[in-house]
């Protein structure tokens, strides 16, 4: 299997060359090797040392996907299931924010607001990436985060 450095670099690659297919698997990918433990989110943002480290952390490629292409439902999914699985993590909640993991997530609610799994998921990012932090919560708030939540839940509360 690749590991998610190697993952990250296709990306990159993907994301120069404009390859949404390849972008979209890589995600997937990405969240699915999140999942299986918490040392795997860890390693995912590791990257291996070296000068080319900045330019393929997995986190940071994920984010300029999902700015990239906004309108892709498949793409825009997978990326919330990984910051989602990323936003469980403590030490990884950081780095989604730093990445910009609050705006695409907000953009992403309100472009695709008749995915009611990508709506959950997106809830429960920022609710994970806010808890006990006032930086985010202002963050979420700036970008109308709080209007797009309350919006989210009127349309899919069952």
């Amino acid at each position: 299997a690749m590991q998610p450095h190697e993952v990250a670099q296709a990306m990159k690659h993907s994301l120069d060359e404009d390859e949404e297919i390849v972008l979209e698997r890589g995600l997937s990918v990405l969240a699915d090797g999140v999942g299986k433990t918490i040392e795997a989110a860890t390693t995912i943002a590791k990257v291996e040392e070296g000068s080319q480290a900045e330019d393929v952390d997995p986190i940071v490629i994920a984010v300029g996907a999902m700015r990239q292409y906004k309108a892709s439902a498949n793409l825009q999914a997978h990326g919330c299931r990984f910051l989602l699985r990323l936003s469980e993590i403590q030490q990884q909640q950081p780095k989604v924010t730093a990445a910009g993991g609050v705006g695409v997530t907000i953009t992403a609610m309100n472009n695709h607001a008749t995915n009611v799994e990508l709506q959950e998921q997106s809830c429960i990012i920022l609710h994970n990436l806010a808890s006990n932090n006032a930086n985010n919560k202002t963050k979420i708030a700036s970008l109308r985060g709080i209007q797009t939540i309350i919006t989210a839940m009127d349309e899919h509360l069952e």
